[in-house]
């Protein structure tokens, strides 16, 4: 590929994504690492992104034209709501449960989580959306899906746990995260929906986690 001539459009990916033929293979990576692009193209910018204003546009106008030079379509770039749970540690099990009974879940501050959720990412959201070049979108937004947030709360085993010693608790948790999730995606799209051409909600169990909702808290929130 003469990579001085790509031009990139985001609208390849989103036909693979609808299972149509696209007018070219378009390139994904879900995960791509600045340190990574800086080895590749000489060009530093990782550090930009703890920046103000101007160094995170600057860090995403680095970060896009990195990928475009290398033929992408799409950047990648997700807040991820375990951030404001264990920061992750949680779900990767190096953390102690955040909660023990429903009073422990009830207690928790949910509503003023969506507010914490945009005051961490909101900067980096609307710096992408003013660095995109001409023809290439973001990918994914809103990290985690409802099974990963769940585990940062209380890890894998001992989820398996509260189950069965509080189940009332067990259902309390995954309810109340569905909701945060949804009312967090309700105001992400809105705000900056413009600049991406494919949601994702990543999960360790896929579309699958949804069904561990139950249909009425489906139905309450959606």
């Amino acid at each position: 590929m003469n990579h001085d001539a790509f031009i990139p459009d985001y609208r390849n990916l989103v036909a693979a994504a609808r299972r149509q033929r696209p007018r070219r293979l378009p390139l994904y990576e879900h995960n791509v690492y600045p340190n990574v692009l800086e080895a590749i193209t000489g060009v530093p910018f990782a550090e930009l992104a703890a920046g103000d204003g101007e160094d995170k546009r600057e860090y995403f106008r680095r970060f896009a034209a990195a990928l475009v030079s290398l033929g992408y379509d799409a950047v990648p770039f997700e807040g991820c709501v375990t951030e404001l749970v264990q920061g992750g540690e949680g779900l990767c099990g190096r953390a102690a449960p955040l909660f023990g009974s429903r009073a422990d879940v009830e207690a928790w501050d949910w509503e003023g989580c969506v507010d914490r959720y945009f005051d961490r990412f909101g900067p980096y959201f609307e710096a992408l959306r003013d660095a995109l070049p001409p023809g290439m979108k973001a990918v994914a937004g809103v990290g985690n899906g409802v099974f990963e947030t769940v585990q940062d709360f209380v890890p894998l085993i001992d989820l398996a746990y509260l189950e069965v010693d509080d189940p009332d608790a067990f259902d309390a948790l995954w309810n109340r995260v569905a909701g945060l999730l949804v009312r967090i995606w309700e105001r992400f799209v809105p705000a900056y929906g413009d600049a991406f051409c494919l949601f994702r909600m990543g999960d360790d169990l896929g579309f699958r986690s949804s069904l561990l909702i139950k249909p009425d808290t489906i139905r309450r929130y959606v």
